[in-house]
């Protein structure tokens, strides 16, 4: 009988160490995982914020190419690949269309 009380215990106690274990590799490896994802996050926070940077520079730029006609930014711009239309938009006259339509 006390054989068997000892085992018992025996394997309780290398279950329990074993699950213990179990706990703190998991653990570890869950902090690994939340530093990953933190950093990864951060990341993608700095490029959204310099999304914003680039996309102003690459308009500022179309606007100057357009302007003084200039071809190094064209190819600059092109060689990453943005294109963009060198005419500018047909201005809205409200006045023409009212003069249409009274004179109608």
């Amino acid at each position: 009988m006390r054989n068997a009380i000892f085992r018992f215990f025996s394997i309780s106690a290398t279950l329990t160490l074993l699950a213990f274990a179990l706990v703190v590799v998991l653990f570890v490896s869950n902090e690994m995982l939340r530093q990953q994802v933190a950093q990864r996050q951060e990341e993608i926070n700095q490029s959204l914020a310099l999304s914003t940077i680039y996309s102003r520079l690459v308009i500022s730029l179309e606007m100057a190419a357009a302007r003084d006609n200039d071809d190094r930014i064209r190819t600059l711009l092109a060689q990453r690949g943005v294109s963009f239309d060198l005419r500018s938009p047909a201005p809205k006259d409200n006045a023409g269309k009212e003069e249409a339509k009274e004179a109608q």
